[in-house]
């Protein structure tokens, strides 16, 4: 899986933590439930099996390497 950010909104140190979250529903070819041999998922909302809720919180101060933000 790709994940793709805007760039308008920046993240800085200054927002200290950050979170990723996301859903992975069926149509992943078996994995997460609605297999469908690599079908494509449908959009949330729309009959898709969203088993799966991801959520990761990040500490900015960790991510720092030479002293800049390094993501």
């Amino acid at each position: 899986m790709i994940y793709v950010f805007p760039k308008n909104d920046a993240i800085t140190i200054e927002d200290k933590e950050v979170e990723f979250v996301t859903k992975l529903c069926g149509g992943f070819g078996g994995f997460g439930g609605g297999g469908g041999r690599g079908a494509a998922a449908p959009a949330a909302g729309g009959g898709a099996s969203c088993q799966f809720n991801v959520k990761k919180k990040f500490k900015l101060k960790d991510m720092m390497y030479n002293g800049e933000l390094a993501l």
